[in-house]
């Protein structure tokens, strides 16, 4: 294999050459039940930052993913918690879960599922 050059990836610099490996989640993909297909949103609707990757259902179910490999923490959890009640006070009555490739520790895991919000790992 060759090795790569600013020649060989048409001038861009070595390092955003390097970012495009990173897969995103992809859009309309089937759930863990496989039976609805989710929509990206955009997340400034609803009042939360622009790089919040943000999935909508059918029926007012909401998905956060996060697609890192670092876990998981209590501060992660809470901030979390925060983009759920901003989607909350937007939408009432809405279902909000958390799709993630990362482990989440043990106490976020309870704290998120205390306060309403599932947690799919997707591995």
């Amino acid at each position: 294999m060759p090795a790569l050059t600013r020649a060989t990836t048409g001038g861009l610099p070595l390092r955003k050459m390097a970012h495009n490996r990173i897969k995103p989640f992809q859009v309309n993909e089937k759930n863990e039940k496989g039976t609805e297909l989710m929509d990206k949103m955009d997340p400034k609707l609803y009042g939360l930052p622009a790089r919040t990757v943000l999935l909508k259902g059918d029926h007012d179910n909401f998905v956060l993913c996060i697609d890192r490999k670092s876990r998981v923490i209590m501060k992660d959890a809470a901030v979390i918690l925060g983009k759920a009640d901003k989607i909350m006070k937007a939408v009432p009555g809405a279902t909000i879960s958390l799709e993630t490739t990362a482990p989440v520790c043990s106490k976020s895991t309870k704290f998120l599922s205390n306060n309403g919000i599932e947690i799919i790992s997707k591995k």
